[in-house]
């Protein structure tokens, strides 16, 4: 995995961010506002880790978004880090399952088809509308094809030798989105379905809104 820190140093509180796919710390400039140390991770194509290096923080919060939301929860699950918060943001811990998850001929068919072209048309789908879509156009990222498509393989074959954590998560809310076009909503829904602390909100699966809403600028 790649990490970012946006922000270093001038606290013993840390917000770690796990970013989706095919994105990166590029979307979160916002948080070099936040009271804490801030950290991204991003590029999936492996989930190595030395989680010790944040040993050092008395608090950490979590903030993991779409196929960050499952690469959190196998970071983080065991790590024995003072994780207080953590929020999952149209993400489940099944990232391809035809009822949790993205369903499985539109993962698979993703990584096995992915161009320049339908990269962008993804992009169009994560957000709200076409001025959104636009806006977006705003943010580079320098991840290759054949980069992003061994991430989204990576993440497959974990998730198909994981045991599914047994149930067993970091998170302590999770925010829905009902416009979600990637994670479907009905599938978030059962995914999350005996959590306590579900939010159904009318967002996109990106959306600057929730950003701006955590970003505590």
């Amino acid at each position: 995995m790649k990490r970012f820190y946006i922000k270093q140093g001038t606290s013993d509180k840390l917000l770690l961010i796990f970013s989706g796919w095919a994105s990166d710390e590029r979307l979160f400039s916002r948080f070099s506002g936040a009271e804490q140390d801030v950290c991204v991770f991003s590029d999936y194509r492996t989930l190595e880790c030395n989680v010790k290096i944040f040993q050092t923080y008395k608090e950490i919060e979590v903030i993991a978004w779409s196929l960050g939301v499952f690469v959190a929860n196998c970071v983080l699950l065991n790590s024995g880090l003072p994780v207080t918060k953590a929020l999952a943001i149209n993400g489940t811990l099944y990232p391809c399952d035809d009822e949790k998850g993205i369903p499985a001929a539109i993962y698979d068919g993703t990584e096995k088809n992915l161009t320049e072209e339908n990269l962008w048309k993804f992009y169009r789908r994560m957000c709200r509308n076409a001025k959104s879509a636009e806006k977006f156009r705003i943010f580079t990222f320098s991840f290759s094809i054949p980069e992003l498509q061994e991430a989204l393989q990576n993440i497959r074959v974990i998730q198909e030798s994981e045991p599914q954590f047994s149930g067993k998560t970091i998170f302590t809310e999770v925010i829905i989105g009902l416009s979600d076009r990637i994670f479907p909503p009905d599938n978030q829904k059962r995914a999350w379905e005996n959590f306590p602390d579900v939010k159904l909100v009318e967002i996109a699966h990106y959306d600057e809104e929730i950003w701006g809403n955590y970003a505590r600028e």
